[in-house]
């Protein structure tokens, strides 16, 4: 099951330049509705796509891997990622929260070179 906090937090830690997604739970977590799970499950899987820079075609049937990897799992068999429902969450979920983040930021700095 997916736990998550009140809010969540995610970063992308490169202390290392692993590139390895980090949901920070250390907060009381709470359990989340199962559908939530699974659009959890999808986000982590969008910005790991992101982060390594997998093409969204290689999206196609990775539900079908996870369902195969991970039979007991419900959230895996619930699981679905195409190319063009990655480009959907990327473009409309994922990208403008991004891009608002760093306008809060650059707009925070006294100077932006």
């Amino acid at each position: 099951a997916i736990r998550t906090l009140k809010p969540q937090t995610v970063s992308i830690a490169n202390d290392n330049n692993s590139g390895i997604l980090v949901i920070d739970n250390s907060q009381k977590s709470t359990l989340l509705p199962f559908n939530d799970q699974i659009t959890t499950a999808e986000i982590v899987w969008a910005l790991t796509v992101a982060r390594r820079g997998f093409t969204y075609n290689s999206c196609d049937g990775i539900g079908e891997v996870f369902k195969s990897m991970f039979p007991d799992s419900k959230i895996a068999q619930q699981f679905n990622m195409q190319s063009k429902k990655i480009s959907y969450v990327m473009s409309h979920g994922i990208g403008p929260y991004f891009h608002r983040e760093l306008v809060k930021k650059i707009k925070s700095r006294e100077k932006f070179v």
